[in-house]
């Protein structure tokens, strides 16, 4: 009758030791695809030009093309700045992400992922850094120097921020594409 106290308590110790799951759910990542009356080669060289004016006028854009695989895949940023949290100039910084477009005969698949903001370095105090954006309620760590509301707060309206910009670009690169396309 005795022996049942001690398997109980080593399967309670072991229950407490596995790591519970993250919460902060998975990387924000944004995606869409066009068509076109186009073969591949056609299609990414028109992409490759709808880059240009797209994602390509973003503040540090840079591009790869890739031939052989019909790639496209390229990094940029955009500047942040709270609208939620006045006088944190910790807060500012950039958002940056990085683009992957892939074409295939009739059509050009594009993603934007890997959101992350990193805090303004030349704040007194040094940057706050939000990290990867996720699709999670509330930042995954805690944020120096920040209540959990301010965090939330902060939160959110880079996710704001981060969809309105990349539906503005998006935009620009799909209506580039079928431009060149003549569609």
């Amino acid at each position: 009758m005795r022996l049942w106290w001690p398997t109980l308590l080593l399967f309670s110790i072991g229950s407490l030791a596995q790591e519970l799951p993250a919460t902060g759910g998975v990387p924000l990542r944004f995606a869409g695809s066009v068509s076109a009356p186009l073969n591949g080669k056609q299609l990414l060289a028109n992409a490759a030009e709808a880059w240009r004016f797209s994602f390509g006028l973003e503040p540090g854009a840079r591009m790869e093309l890739d031939t052989t695989a019909s790639n496209i895949v390229g990094t940029a940023r955009f500047n942040f700045r709270s609208t939620q949290l006045n006088g944190r100039e910790e807060t500012l910084g950039t958002i940056s992400y990085r683009v992957r477009i892939t074409v295939l005969n009739g059509e050009c698949r594009w993603s934007v992922e890997e959101l992350k903001h990193t805090g303004n370095r030349a704040a007194p105090k040094g940057g706050v850094d939000i990290g990867l954006l996720t699709t999670g309620t509330s930042p995954p760590k805690r944020l120096p120097g920040m209540s959990h509301s301010a965090s939330v707060k902060l939160w959110e309206d880079a996710k704001r921020q981060v969809t309105d910009r990349v539906d503005v670009v998006r935009r620009g690169f799909e209506a580039r594409l079928r431009l060149v396309n003549g569609q």
